[in-house]
């Protein structure tokens, strides 16, 4: 880990150099230093947040804001590195995206299609119910959990 670290550093130290002894010869923007910082700059929030794009989101913890059909609202941020006079800057700017709840297929099921308590349900879903249903978990993978009791 020490020498791949020290490698990035002095791959990075070598870009860098090469690219602003550049700019006062040339009018050229060092697009291969402004790449490697971004990569730096956003290596830890990818670890740390959901990346989606070029924006980072965080589970909403301590605040809920639903949007119904089994979604929510996610707040985060995005963030750039850009050139400006004389030096680098960091753009950092709020976003915003739907993402799906975590939660019970079952009452997924129930949120997407509007159905009060899946006890109370009596009849079997109509046609147009399975259609709607099985458009919105299209391309899903689920993850299944068993628990094995020892009596």
């Amino acid at each position: 880990m020490f020498y791949f670290c020290s490698l990035l550093k002095v791959q990075l130290n070598n870009i860098i150099n090469r690219s602003l002894n550049n700019i006062g010869r040339t009018r050229t923007i060092p697009l291969d230093a402004i790449q490697a910082l971004d990569v730096v700059m956003r290596h830890l929030p990818s670890m740390t947040y959901t990346p989606v794009g070029r924006s980072f989101f965080s589970s909403p913890d301590g605040y809920y804001h639903p949007l119904g059909g089994g979604r929510e609202v996610w707040f985060g941020f995005h963030q750039s590195v850009r050139p400006s006079q004389w030096k680098m800057m960091l753009n950092i700017d709020v976003s915003a995206t739907a993402f799906y709840k975590s939660q019970p297929v079952i009452e997924f099921m129930c949120e997407v299609l509007d159905i009060r308590d899946v006890n109370e349900q009596r009849k079997p879903l109509t046609d147009s119910q399975r259609v709607k249903f099985t458009k919105e978990i299209k391309g899903w993978s689920f993850i299944s959990f068993f628990y094995l009791y020892r009596l």
